[in-house]
């Protein structure tokens, strides 16, 4: 069995007196992805952007839900699992409701193997936000589909 807490090493590597030396250069590879510090004295360090570290968390967050949500009564479908954990899910239509724990299971376990969880977050959100527009009564609208495409001057 593969062990899914072992994720791959970032793919940039500095050393740390590289980092005291052209901070810059460190930086802006950091705010692309992780940057592994390498040091002499010390353990390793990882240096990444705070957004990317926040969606991270967001995610890890996310994935504790799902496996909170999995473990409790088996009894019951996993989509009404889901949407105890998610209660806006409720808004989602009963495809959505299964497209949505797919997609969150399968993502959920993706974002392990790799060791990072914001693309995970990132699932979360666009479906939280199709729920808020299904809640908001976006599915009950009439489309005018246009035939031909439309040029504007500024969308």
């Amino acid at each position: 069995m593969v062990d899914i807490l072992m994720a791959p090493l970032p793919e940039f590597r500095f050393s740390f007196s590289r980092l005291l030396r052209e901070p810059k250069v460190v930086a802006a590879a950091a705010d692309t992805r992780p940057v592994l510090l390498d040091r002499r004295d010390g353990p390793d360090l990882v240096l990444l952007n705070r957004e990317a570290d926040e969606r991270n968390r967001s995610g890890m967050a996310y994935a504790a839900q799902v496996m909170d949500a999995m473990l409790a009564d088996s009894s019951e479908p996993i989509e009404t699992k889901m949407e105890r954990a998610f209660p806006w899910a409720k808004f989602l239509t009963e495809k959505g409701k299964t497209d949505f724990t797919e997609e969150l299971v399968s993502t959920t376990r993706a974002c392990a193997h790799l060791g990072s969880f914001v693309s995970l977050a990132q699932t979360v959100a666009a479906w939280k936000s199709t729920a808020e527009a299904y809640e908001a009564g976006w599915d009950n609208v009439e489309y005018d589909w246009l035939d031909e495409p439309v040029a504007v001057a500024r969308p």
